[in-house]
């Protein structure tokens, strides 16, 4: 009988461990990348697994496959593909948004060149909450 309330106490412990370590190991993988570089050319692929934070300032970046991009920094120069939600909170930068699939995009900085690129019939939203800040739509060919 002792042997036996042992017993599951070790199984008990071990899927109590298991429990906890899974949830850090997921969010290991899900982490958010940040860029936080001066004046870098950047390219970065997140594989649909985690989210950008570019709070840099002046850098010419290229993402692609994000859950989402964020983007904080000013006066940078940035490329995004195939991301569904873009956040766009800095000042005076350049964006331009290429949605394969539907997506939204929020504006809420200042002095910002967006520039939204989606595919025909696509019901992509933009949300304008910012100052001065100039948004453009295209289809893309």
């Amino acid at each position: 009988m002792i042997n036996e309330r042992r017993k599951v106490a070790a199984i008990s412990w071990g899927v109590i461990m298991l429990a906890l370590w899974m949830p850090s190991a997921t969010l290991a993988a899900a982490e958010d990348i940040h860029i936080r570089s001066v004046a870098e050319d950047r390219t970065l692929d997140c594989n649909n697994q985690s989210d950008a934070v570019i709070s840099g300032s002046s850098n010419n970046v290229t993402v692609r496959n994000c859950r989402s991009v964020t983007i904080t920094g000013a006066s940078n120069d940035i490329d995004i593909f195939g991301t569904p939600m873009v956040r766009v909170s800095g000042a005076s930068n350049n964006v331009t948004v290429t949605f394969d699939i539907e997506g939204s995009i929020h504006v809420s900085g200042g002095s910002n060149d967006v520039d939204v690129i989606e595919k025909q019939g696509s019901k992509t939203r933009v949300h304008d909450r910012g100052l001065r800040n100039n948004i453009s739509r295209g289809v893309a060919e």
